[in-house]
């Protein structure tokens, strides 16, 4: 490992409630509220900021094809199949221009900007900040002219370094108690994010972020392999040391948080009685920055979320069988006013995956023009969509919109009832400006013409779920915000996630439980011609 030094940082001055569980408590030591944000200002250190690229030092890399596959889906047509692995007929091996492409549209650099003194890259999948805390690792065997092993893959130059030569795709099975989402895969993606790239800007509040960024390019990756003919799915539990030991990592500063399996249809046969010891690696790569900020808040929590050993994630999943989905906390409809929305499939965007990607930005301003109830009913629909993954029984999340500027709906707040297709309007007028106020004053949150929200009762799902439920929920609410920038895009909408709102007054305004909370915030709507810097 490169020498670099490291301090410590004071956890966040807050309170929690006594007894609660160490997500919780994480959560609630990093509330955003009126006061706190200007009782804690935070100067950035542009000398120290850390490098967005992991480059190893003594491995040689293996460059990728640059072309894209042509032909690829239309990227509403791959939503709408997502929830259907059993469509697809079994596709032969990969080749590297299909491994080129799967890892292009998952964290590729689509767009540079050039700026006095510094060129800043932009990727696939969105990340708060345009930080980029997450990195992408590839296990692999039988694909064309590459020889099986586990990869690192650089976006800076689209190239892969190889870490261990080799058929590890029993390990990641193993790994995961033999997850049947593995069964059959020949490419697994492992998703880590290495914090201080995060907490260098948002301090303890990154293992949000960090988490809504995992699963950011968990969904580009699910649609990708989907569009390359695979059946994908996502890994949420597994040894996380196990893993880390694969890939490499130190743990203290880069974890793997989710795994995404791209199989080619046929079973793997049994694991192995045993497997042999893995040989410890920790490849020396390039220092971050000069100095490196740890939180212990953010190391306390993820430590919280992994599981110490195989008897802890078979009880957590045998747990998560034997109970039902998670209530949904609908307000009754009583008086309010019901809308029921078109259905989205009846008209489809015929933009194709790839440019979709290369064209997807988080939005920095949006004109104050009117969308469809249409689109925003295709868009809500992407939202909710119901994927494969290791988990038993699928939780949607809780939907919430303010309607700014929706043609065929009035202005005001709605609860979204995903099985019944409709909006139930909970607040009645114009809330641009509350809107605003609780995004952290953020205008283009007021601008815009919908902002979307995800709920989530963390305390309940930590009850049923364990520690490692906070992990997925948050992972899983960046999943879905991927395919709602997606699916804004490919109809023509801009579109900003917003992970920094007033906690508290935000599950105020929507009037929600105790141990419920607002997680996660993405607008869309019309941009403006001119969207200035950033754009992650």
């Amino acid at each position: 490992m490169s020498s670099h030094s490291t301090r410590q940082r004071r956890p966040a001055e807050a309170q929690s409630p006594a007894g609660s569980a160490v997500t919780l408590r994480y959560h609630d030591l990093t509330r955003h509220s009126y006061d706190s944000v200007r009782e804690r200002p935070h100067t950035l250190d542009w000398e120290n900021q850390p490098s967005t690229s992991k480059r190893y030092l003594d491995l040689g890399r293996q460059p990728l094809p640059p072309e894209m596959l042509p032909g690829l889906p239309p990227t509403w047509e791959l939503l709408r199949r997502l929830s259907s692995p059993a469509s697809l007929p079994a596709r032969s091996a990969c080749g590297l221009a299909e491994l080129a492409a799967l890892c292009y549209l998952g964290y590729g650099t689509t767009a540079r900007k050039a700026y006095p003194g510094f060129v800043s890259t932009l990727r696939a999948a969105p990340s708060a900040g345009a930080l980029y805390p997450c990195e992408l690792y590839v296990c692999l065997r039988g694909v064309t002219d590459l020889a099986d092993g586990v990869y690192h893959y650089a976006q800076a130059d689209h190239s892969l370094t190889c870490l261990r030569q080799g058929d590890f795709l029993p390990y990641l099975r193993a790994a995961s108690g033999d997850a049947p989402s593995l069964d059959g895969a020949d490419i697994v993606l492992a998703i880590s994010t290495i914090w201080w790239r995060s907490s260098w800007k948002y301090r303890d509040r990154a293992y949000r972020y960090c988490l809504n960024d995992t699963g950011h390019l968990a969904g580009n990756l699910l649609l990708a392999g989907r569009a390359l003919g695979y059946r994908t799915a996502v890994v949420y539990d597994f040894l996380d040391a196990d893993v880390n030991d694969l890939l490499g990592l130190d743990a203290g500063r880069e974890a793997t948080l989710a795994l995404v399996a791209c199989s080619t249809g046929g079973p793997s046969g049994a694991l192995p009685a045993s497997l042999p010891p893995l040989a410890a690696i920790r490849p020396a790569h390039r220092p971050l920055s000069a100095q490196e900020v740890a939180y212990p808040t953010i190391t306390e929590a993820h430590s919280a979320t992994c599981f110490s050993g195989a008897a802890a994630l078979q009880e957590v999943r045998g747990r998560g069988r034997g109970n039902e989905p998670l209530p949904s906390p609908y307000l009754p409809a009583g008086d309010l006013p019901s809308f029921l929305l078109p259905d989205p499939a009846a008209a489809r965007s015929a933009q194709p995956l790839s440019e979709t990607i290369a064209l997807r930005r988080s939005s920095r301003r949006f004109a104050r023009r009117p969308i469809s109830v249409e689109v925003l009913s295709k868009v809500l629909a992407a939202a909710v969509v119901a994927y494969p993954s290791d988990q038993a029984a699928a939780v949607l999340p809780d939907v919430a919109v303010i309607v700014n500027d929706v043609t065929g709906l009035p202005p005001g707040g709605y609860r979204y009832d995903a099985a019944g297709r409709r909006l139930v309007q909970t607040q009645v007028g114009a809330l641009r400006q509350k809107v605003a106020y609780l995004s952290l004053e953020q205008r283009l949150c007021s601008d815009a013409a919908a902002s979307i929200f995800f709920l989530a009762d963390l305390q309940r799902g930590a009850a049923l779920g364990g520690e490692r439920s906070y992990r997925r929920t948050y992972i899983d609410a960046g999943l879905r915000g991927e395919l709602i920038y997606l699916a804004g895009r490919a109809l023509g909408l801009g579109c900003s996630g917003i992970g920094a709102f007033y906690d508290d007054e935000a599950a105020s305004f929507w009037d929600l439980e105790p141990g419920s909370r607002v997680i996660y915030e993405l607008v869309v709507g019309p941009e403006t011609a001119d969207q200035g810097t950033g754009g992650g």
